[in-house]
């Protein structure tokens, strides 16, 4: 099972206390229900899954047991004068099967970082925190730090490699990619990150022209392999199968979600593969062994479908009910859970079915 971390939606759309005062807090609050008047849950043990969800105004840990079909609000963040609530935080499962959030801070200031402890029932604070407006995309043994915004206009990204590994999130090394990353995905079976980067001409892009390209970034070498991209495509969404870019989008011009059959196709191009549909939207898109994942919206419909990685065919589809955008999307056991604003939803491809879970709080991150 490979785990896929995308580019965060735009973050603009939605003094650190020391590591044992906070984990002393948040335990401490767990037994007496929380701040805010968050009521927290227990089932640390059957959590599988973690997302970030505003409960009662609170920035709050949500736990999924995908054998329960439950989420219950686990730890509350501790709160501080300078958090950015304009900016969304972010959430990450590293290859270690830990979790790491990124709470955004006024200023420009770095991002706080902590780790749910599940033994201790709390969050802890990491050190150095992470740079403002930088995705988090875990690989094999470091993580990926991605800046969404260039250096300067027209100028490089820079991309910081972290260690991340207990407790050590120095910066082993930065890579400059050329150009704007307009889209990123990792996975923990192999140490590349792969980009996809904006068309460097403005008015080809709105032309459809080209579209942009993607890359692939060694994060052991530190070297940048040009990927390419098909010419016109239209990049909705990205996923990285052991190095080699998934790109998920339509070729030319956007067009209507009520047109078409909704059929999604997948062929390899040069060093990418390209997932393409007659009419869908693509609102996700991972990698998963042999087969490639991606939920679609289509004709008011959301619907989770699984691709053959080798022929590009379709081997299962299974409509979402009550889900018209899925703003994440995590490998669980039992299948896959796709979030929206106020639940997820686990989907078993294999039996076909669906399963709505609420969550206690407004989505914030997963």
């Amino acid at each position: 099972m490979r785990n896929q971390h995308h580019q965060p939606k735009p973050r603009l759309r939605r003094a650190a206390a020391a590591l044992a005062l906070v984990s002393a807090l948040t335990a401490a609050t767990a037994a007496c229900g929380g701040p805010g008047g968050v009521e927290l849950g227990t089932d640390w043990k059957g959590a599988r899954n973690f997302a970030l969800a505003d409960v009662n105004g609170e920035l709050t840990v949500v736990g999924v047991n995908p054998e329960r079909d439950t989420a219950e609000p686990l730890v509350v963040v501790p709160s501080q004068k300078d958090d950015d609530r304009t900016l969304a935080p972010q959430i990450v499962r590293l290859a270690d099967d830990r979790w790491v959030l990124a709470v955004p801070r006024k200023g420009g200031k770095p991002d706080r970082l902590y780790e749910v402890d599940r033994e201790e029932r709390a969050v802890a604070v990491q050190r150095p925190g992470l740079e403002a407006t930088y995705g988090l995309y875990p690989a094999k043994s470091a993580v990926a730090a991605v800046p969404g915004f260039a250096d300067r206009k027209g100028g490089d990204s820079t991309v910081r490699v972290r260690k991340g590994g207990d407790g050590d999130w120095s910066t082993v090394r930065t890579v400059k990619v050329p150009g704007t990353v307009s889209l990123a995905a990792s996975d923990t079976t192999s140490d590349r990150l792969c980009v996809s980067q904006d068309a460097k001409d403005a008015k080809d892009a709105e032309d459809t022209a080209d579209g942009g390209t993607a890359a692939v970034v060694d994060l052991e070498s530190g070297t940048v392999t040009d990927a390419g991209a098909p010419r016109k495509l239209r990049v909705q969404q990205l996923a990285c199968a052991d190095g080699r870019p998934v790109l998920a989008g339509t070729v030319g011009a956007p067009g209507s979600t009520s047109a078409g059959s909704g059929a999604v196709e997948a062929r390899r191009k040069g060093g990418v593969t390209v997932l393409t549909s007659d009419g869908a939207r693509f609102d996700q898109v991972a990698a998963d062994g042999g087969s490639l994942v991606a939920a679609v919206f289509h004709k008011d419909r959301e619907s989770l479908v699984r691709l053959d990685a080798r022929t590009g065919e379709e081997t299962a589809r299974v409509r979402v009910p009550g889900l018209a955008d899925a703003e994440g999307m995590q490998r669980t056991k039992g299948g896959w859970l796709l979030f929206s604003d106020n639940a997820a939803v686990r989907v078993d491809l294999d039996k076909g079915t669906t399963k709505r879970i609420p969550l206690p709080g407004r989505l914030l991150a997963s």
